[in-house]
């Protein structure tokens, strides 16, 4: 079995040679019943596209693709499914938030991600999860890793906005060989396959550098803490918002307002479609030009800095709305201005404590809060900045919170209200970016 960016790739089987020849509604029907792995905002998506074509017989992939009629209903049918009023839940009616326990004994797997992949952090669970707690031996160092500078679709490592160099691409690290040499010692049974393939395959971008590791996140990672602090001011690229490593002395917030009807326009990152501009590394200088974007950067750096691994910020948040989302986004600011985006993440404050507790928001309360941005792999050259911007959208990349504390799926824009949100700083609010930096000054 291989896990391809959150995605379980298997050869089909006699039962998969069947559904193809049954009604389309028919194929719905049994993707949607109580066995159905993924929740119906999730199948609505995965059933669009290609992946729908696939299933469908020769027909009725026309009607669904736009070449012909078909039979009626398949677009109703396929759009019924895309809305997900509450947190998705699994058969069991548990929250869909974190892989299945793994002691049920998965079988080995090759777990392959990408940067710019929007299941990165999927990817990246379900591999530590199965290395921790997979409930046999052969599971658990059967697991393999590999992260490359990619996005969903395409490995190539090559986008408008950044290339990250000739060593990137799929073809270079010889993909299609390490598929072959993982199969060969669990398909085949060559005990000695694997021998020369290390568990954890990473590229460290900026510096072109595929490197071979034992542990994920790196065992000799310094998790360093970059604090925000501002004079109250650090909306925009052009505010006051540092980063510094030393825990500031004075207190104080910044303030902004979020507004659903005017959403921070999504500017790259893990995204689908992967269309040029809409996923991947952006020029973030538009999108911080907002008066509801804050902007931290740290000093100008005097020495590379490399940045590999899990990525989280913890804010001091306090809200005028009931519920609001707070998103985050690791940036490399170059020496002429651009900025490009590494990683990002999203909370919804009624969820602050997991998708188990729903829990809405008092307003004026301070809550303190932790944004899971996923992971990167960069090396901050000299010269460069480290930023973190935050706000509370990404849209259309995620929903847009209409702050009333209500059911967001079935609210109008009419029934959208502002927020006017806070980000606490200070001995008392220690907000903070943490990051996992590598010192390998031999590596570069």
């Amino acid at each position: 079995m291989e896990a391809l960016g959150g995605s379980v790739i298997a050869s089909p089987s006699s039962a998969d040679a069947d559904r193809l020849e049954r009604p389309f509604p028919e194929i719905v029907d049994e993707l949607r019943g109580p066995g159905a792995h993924q929740p119906d905002g999730h199948l609505g998506r995965r059933l669009r596209g290609p992946g729908l074509c696939r299933l469908l017989p020769r027909a009725e992939r026309r009607a669904a693709d736009g070449r012909g009629a078909g039979p009626r209903g398949v677009r109703q049918v396929v759009g019924r499914l895309d809305g997900c009023p509450t947190p998705p839940t699994t058969s069991t009616g548990t929250p869909w938030s974190s892989p299945p326990s793994s002691r049920t004994s998965p079988p080995p797997a090759l777990n392959i991600g990408a940067w710019c992949d929007l299941y990165i952090g999927q990817t990246l669970r379900t591999y530590t999860t199965a290395r921790r707690q997979a409930g046999s031996v052969q599971a658990r160092e059967g697991q393999r890793l590999i992260i490359g500078p990619w996005d969903h679709m395409s490995a190539s490592g090559v986008y408008p906005g950044r290339s990250v160099g000739p060593l990137a691409s799929a073809q270079m690290l010889g993909l299609t060989g390490l598929h072959v040499k993982f199969f060969d010692r669990w398909l085949r049974g060559d005990t000695t396959a694997l021998d020369s393939v290390a568990p954890v395959k990473v590229f460290v971008m900026v510096i072109d550098l595929r490197r071979d590791e034992q542990e994920w996140p790196l065992p000799d990672t310094q998790w360093t803490d970059f604090h925000l602090t501002s004079a109250g001011h650090a909306n925009t690229v052009g505010g006051d918002g540092a980063l510094t490593t030393e825990p500031p002395t004075g207190t104080g917030h910044d303030t902004y307002l979020y507004d659903p009807r005017r959403p921070v326009p999504t500017a790259g990152g893990a995204s689908m479609p992967t269309t040029f501009g809409f996923c991947g590394p952006v020029d973030q200088r538009t999108v911080a030009s907002r008066e509801d974007v804050l902007c931290f950067a740290g000093p100008v750096l005097e020495e590379a800095v490399e940045v590999t691994g899990p990525v989280s910020l913890t804010l001091y948040v306090s809200s005028s709305a009931l519920d609001t989302d707070f998103t985050a986004k690791l940036v490399d600011v170059f020496p002429d201005g651009k900025a490009i985006n590494l990683c990002d993440g999203i909370l919804r404050a009624r969820y602050r404590d997991g998708l188990a507790t729903e829990e809405l928001m008092e307003p004026g309360t301070v809550y303190e809060i932790t944004v899971d941005m996923t992971a990167t792999s960069n090396v901050f050259l000299p010269g460069h900045r480290i930023r973190v911007d935050i706000s509370s959208s990404n849209f259309p990349r995620y929903d847009r919170n209409t702050n009333t504390g209500g059911v967001i799926a079935r609210e109008s824009e009419e029934q959208m209200i502002p927020a006017v949100n806070h980000i606490h700083h200070g001995p008392d609010h220690p907000s903070r970016l943490v990051l996992p930096v590598i010192d390998r000054k031999d590596q570069r």
